[in-house]
């Protein structure tokens, strides 16, 4: 995600405490009875445990685990997994917790949010729980960017690097490959030359700014491999385009963008009448 995205992230969590119980915040309850969260993004919750439960010994549970209470009395996580996790290495038998009603879609989202707060994820793993909310709730991008705190435009980059090929995929998956290194290659669509880039990235150990140039050489050169042709529109884009469209006809305005957001606003004709016909439209007093 967008490195100036990070100061819009954790708003969910930040209700979540906001709206926590009055009488002291939070509760202990018995690790027994905390069920996991279904909907936890990291593919490996346990990894690094031994370190954080090392630091839990020593401080205590710093920040308490976020759950739901459940019809059977059990408490459903919503965020802390690794804390949990921790907590039962160190056969502990009670945690502090907030309480917190939670519908089936907040369980994702407050999980997402905190995993991207504490930078547990790895590209693929976040790229993965965003499509995941995506399709689940049937979410449109830009209500994923409202709920997450980010702009919509890194929830299309994340969308489109589960598109690269599978050996690339991996290398983020192993973090090989960084997320800078995956905007890079998603600016060309073909899965071949972004298999010939990637191993040019290994081979010559190619940092992001060296990659995106590698990039810009290849679409100079061969500008039909651009992104350009994908037409990648935010909402916004969308409804300026739908304006545009009321207004001069719909068969004769198209905007395209690519993925960096540039983009042209075009404006077709047939005849000159209908060119005159647009240029009447921008200017009234056309003689």
């Amino acid at each position: 995600m967008d490195k100036k995205d990070d100061k819009k992230l954790g708003r969910g969590l930040s209700a979540l405490i906001q709206n926590s119980p009055q009488d002291g915040g939070y509760k202990e309850v018995f690790i027994s009875n905390i069920v996991p969260n279904p909907y936890q993004p990291r593919i490996d919750a346990k990894k690094d445990i031994e370190d954080l439960a090392a630091s839990l010994k020593e401080h205590g549970v710093l920040s308490p685990l976020i759950v739901s209470k459940m019809d059977d009395g059990r408490y459903q996580l919503i965020a802390g997994e690794r804390r949990l996790n921790a907590a039962k290495a160190l056969k502990w038998e009670k945690i502090p917790v907030i309480i917190k009603e939670a519908s089936t879609q907040d369980l994702l989202v407050y999980a997402i949010v905190e995993n991207f707060q504490r930078k547990d994820l790895n590209v693929m793993e976040e790229a993965t729980a965003l499509m995941n909310l995506k399709t689940t709730f049937n979410l449109k991008n830009i209500e994923i960017a409202q709920q997450i705190g980010v702009t919509d435009r890194s929830i299309r980059y994340y969308l489109k690097i589960l598109t690269l090929p599978q050996e690339i995929t991996d290398a983020l998956y192993q973090e090989t490959l960084i997320y800078a290194h995956a905007v890079a290659l998603i600016r060309i669509d073909n899965k071949d030359i972004q298999l010939q880039i990637y191993k040019k990235i290994l081979k010559e150990k190619l940092s992001p700014a060296r990659t995106n140039d590698v990039v810009d050489k290849i679409l100079s050169s061969s500008p039909k491999l651009s992104q350009n042709k994908l037409n990648i529109l935010s909402q916004r884009t969308m409804t300026i385009q739908n304006v545009l469209k009321s207004f001069f006809g719909d068969e004769k305005v198209q905007i395209k963008r690519n993925i960096k957001g540039i983009g042209s606003v075009i404006l077709k004709f047939k005849t000159d009448e209908e060119l005159e016909e647009i240029y009447k439209k921008i200017n009234k007093d056309f003689d």
